[in-house]
C-alpha cells in the first residue's frame, strides 16, 4: 500500500503536534501554606448591637396648686440638681387677687381721707393677704439634671400643669436578638462607644433584660439596659453608641484562629455501641443520624472546618495543627479550650510564639516555552 503523504510532512506534522502539546496553558496545582504563629492575650465572646443614651428615671414635676403665676424661675435646661433643691417659685392666682384687693383698698381710702381706724383695718387686711397666702417653692423630687423646662416667668400654669422634666442617672438601651438574648445575663459587663467619643470606652453593667420581645421588621428583639459605672458629664441624653455585652472571657491564654486547627473524626467501629434499633435502620439503608453540623464543610476526607460550626466541640475527634517545616510540615496534636468561633485557646501541645500552617491550592500558569 502507497503512502498518502510523504516523510517530511509526516515530520512536519508530528514536530507541530508536539509543540501544541508541550506548549499549551497547563494548570499544575502546587500544595502551598499560610502561616501564623501561637500568641498569648486575652479572648472574649460578646454581643455587639446598637444602642442609646437613656436614663433610669425620668421625673415630671407638676404644678400641685390651683391655677398659679410663676413667679421665679431658679434653674435651666441641663442644670444638676438635688433632691429637695428649689426649682421655682409660685403664687396662686387667688393670693394675687386678695393681696390686689387689699392694697387698692388701702389706697383708695387714704384718698378718701377716712377715719384712722378704717385705714387700719385696710392695712392689716393686706398684711393678713401677704401672710396667709405665701409663694409656693416648686422641690425637685430627685437627683439628678433637669432635661426639660416648660415654663417661663410671669406665666399662669393650670393644677396638674408640668413645669419641669427631670431625670437621674444615663444609663444604656439596646435591642438584643431573639438568637443572642439567651447569652446575656444581669451582671454582665458592658463596652459602650458613643458615635460622639469614638476613642473612649465606657463601662456599664446589665441590670435589666426584658421578659418579652417586640417583633421588629419581623424579627423578635428583647430590650436590655446597663447601667455606666461612673457618670461622664460629657455624655448626653439621646446619643447613639456601640454596646458590646461580654458574654465571656478568657485572660492571658494562648490562642489561634480557629481556621488553623485542624479536625479528625474518630470512626465508630462497625456494630460497636450501636442499638439494634440502629442496626436494623442501617440493614434498610436508613442514615444514623448525626452530630449537628450547621455551615460546616468538609476539608478532607474526615476533616472539616469547624470555625463556621458552634457546635464543633461536642463531636468526638483529634484536633491537629501542622507545625514544623514550612515546605513540610508535621502534624500537632493539640487541645483546645474557649473559643469566640474566631479564635481559640490551646490549652495543650504548643507554645508562644510558635509558627503553624495551613494548606492552601493556588494554580499556576506555565508559560509558553
Amino acid at each position: 500500500m502507497i503512502n498518502r503523504y510523504p516523510v517530511t510532512v509526516r515530520f512536519i506534522l508530528a514536530a507541530f503536534l508536539g509543540l501544541a502539546l508541550v506548549g499549551c496553558d497547563k494548570k499544575k496545582e502546587e500544595e502551598s501554606y499560610k502561616q501564623t504563629t501561637v500568641k498569648r492575650g486575652d479572648l472574649v465572646q460578646e454581643v455587639s448591637v446598637r444602642g442609646n443614651l437613656s436614663s433610669f428615671t425620668d421625673a415630671k414635676v407638676k404644678n400641685l396648686q390651683s391655677t398659679s403665676v410663676v413667679v421665679e424661675i431658679l434653674v435651666e435646661e441641663g442644670d444638676r440638681v438635688k433632691r429637695g433643691h428649689v426649682l421655682a417659685r409660685l403664687s396662686s392666682s387667688n393670693r394675687e387677687n386678695l393681696i390686689n384687693t387689699a392694697k387698692m383698698n388701702l389706697e383708695y381710702l387714704r384718698r378718701q381721707q377716712v377715719g384712722e381706724d378704717e385705714i387700719k383695718r385696710a392695712e392689716e387686711e393686706l398684711v393678713f393677704a401677704t401672710e396667709e397666702y405665701q409663694i409656693v417653692p416648686v422641690l425637685s423630687s430627685v437627683d439628678g439634671f433637669v432635661s426639660s423646662r416648660r415654663v417661663n416667668e410671669g406665666e399662669n400654669v393650670n393644677s396638674g400643669e408640668t413645669l419641669f422634666v427631670l431625670r437621674d442617672r444615663l444609663i444604656v438601651r439596646c435591642d438584643v436578638n431573639e438568637a443572642d438574648i439567651a447569652k446575656v445575663k444581669v451582671g454582665q459587663e458592658v463596652q459602650v462607644v458613643a458615635d460622639a467619643y469614638l476613642d473612649k470606652k465606657f463601662k456599664a453593667r446589665v441590670y435589666s433584660i426584658a421578659n418579652y420581645g417586640e417583633s421588629q421588621q419581623a424579627v423578635i428583639n428583647f430590650t436590655v439596659k446597663s447601667e455606666l459605672e461612673q457618670q461622664a458629664p460629657e455624655l448626653k441624653l439621646g446619643m447613639t453608641a456601640d454596646v458590646d455585652i461580654i458574654i465571656e472571657r478568657a485572660e492571658d491564654v494562648l490562642y489561634l484562629p480557629v481556621e488553623y486547627v485542624q479536625f479528625e473524626a474518630v470512626k465508630e467501629e462497625a456494630g460497636k455501641g450501636k442499638s439494634e434499633e440502629e442496626e436494623e435502620k442501617e440493614r434498610k439503608g436508613v442514615k444514623r443520624k448525626s452530630v449537628r453540623r450547621r455551615d460546616a464543610w468538609r476539608t478532607g476526607p474526615g476533616k472539616r472546618d469547624y470555625s463556621k460550626d458552634p457546635e464543633w466541640e461536642k463531636e468526638e475527634g483529634i484536633k491537629f495543627v501542622l507545625s514544623g517545616d514550612e515546605k513540610k510540615p508535621e502534624r500537632v496534636e493539640v487541645e483546645t479550650g474557649f473559643t469566640n468561633n474566631i479564635k481559640v485557646a490551646i490549652t495543650k501541645g504548643l507554645d508562644e510564639g510558635v509558627t503553624v500552617y495551613l494548606k492552601k491550592k493556588e494554580k499556576k500558569k506555565e508559560e509558553w516555552k
